[in-house]
């Protein structure tokens, strides 16, 4: 393997993603790690420097493919029922929690948000894909799934993504 496949490779991996296919991997909680993430990139930077010089630093990050999903930047709508909407709390709220041992800002993130910094689950996954059916309300969202409102709306990207992924190879 020479080293722009490389950095091909690490930068796929960075982004979540499978680098065979592109797909986004299920391996969330390694690839979701920010210090994984910023040893990636470090990696990266430092290939670049050795194939293409000084100027590799300045590169543009590459987007991730589902960074272009406008879902939550459109218009806001909520036409969730209440009847729905409590079911969805009440099977949210029986997730829990996994993760202990946090870092100080990590451990600070959970006063607000409760789940934050836990892995997608494959359940809360589910339950995500049917709350934005009814609703783009990144303010509900993170009431409902005790998150931030940052990451509900880059997994909801996901999820929308490979979705739309899913869809087109039928």
């Amino acid at each position: 393997m020479d080293t722009i496949k490389s950095i091909e490779v690490l930068e796929s991996l960075a982004a979540g993603c499978l680098p065979e296919t592109g797909e986004i991997t299920d391996a969330q909680t390694l690839l979701d790690n920010p210090d994984v993430i910023q040893a990636l990139q470090l990696a990266i930077v430092q290939l670049r420097k050795a194939v293409l010089g000084k100027s590799a630093e300045q590169k543009p990050k590459r987007e991730n493919p589902y960074s272009e999903i406008d879902f939550f930047r459109k218009e806001l709508f909520n036409t969730m029922p209440s009847d729905k909407l409590k079911a969805l709390k009440k099977k949210a709220a029986t997730l829990g929690v996994t993760k202990s041992n946090l870092p100080p800002y990590q451990a600070k993130a959970r006063l607000v948000y409760p789940r934050a910094y836990e892995p997608w689950l494959k359940a809360e996954r589910e339950l995500l894909t049917e709350a934005i059916k009814f609703t783009n309300d990144l303010d509900l969202l993170s009431d409902i799934f005790q998150r931030g409102k940052g990451s509900i709306q880059i997994f909801g990207q996901k999820v929308i993504y490979e979705s739309q992924m899913s869809d087109a190879e039928r």
